[in-house]
């Protein structure tokens, strides 16, 4: 199935939050402990309202636009760690590894085209692998960095 990329807006809070909510459910049968997990959740809807109106983030939508597969929060960061401009990867929202894989490219494309020096992925254990693919390195246990240009 082709996919759809398209930057996320305001607008599309709840569509997330319908689909992280249906994950959820998936793996956490107790209707209390989906809503404490929701609480601390990456994709909370707090978080949802920073990272959207920035124009950042994206999803894979279905290829009449009608059903988000996928997504990803992200933010550019300046003057990290020396470099002068870096995209923060809060989150990926993904349950198939062909979404995973085709954000991460979508994120490193966009950093490229926005002469982006790295892109930083936040808590990646859920797609490690195909982040791996790209070459990414581990700053700490919890944050990898791929670089997007020839940083030394």
């Amino acid at each position: 199935m082709e996919l759809q990329i398209k930057v996320l807006q305001a607008a599309d809070l709840d569509t997330i939050m319908t689909l992280e909510k249906s994950w959820l459910q998936n793996v956490e049968s107790d209707p209390m402990r989906q809503e404490m997990i929701s609480w601390k959740a990456l994709w909370r809807k707090e978080a949802l309202e920073h990272y959207l109106p920035l124009g950042w983030s994206f999803g894979l939508w279905s290829q009449d636009l009608s059903q988000l597969k996928a997504y990803l929060l992200a933010q550019p960061l300046l003057f990290f760690r020396g470099m002068t401009q870096t995209l923060w990867i809060e989150h990926i929202g993904a349950q198939e590894d062909g979404c995973k894989t085709q954000l991460i490219d979508v994120a490193y494309r966009m950093s490229r085209s926005k002469h982006f020096q790295a892109a930083l992925y936040y808590q990646p254990e859920a797609y490690l692998k195909q982040l791996d693919a790209f070459g990414a390195t581990p700053l700490d246990e919890r944050i990898y960095l791929l670089k997007t240009s020839k940083l030394n």
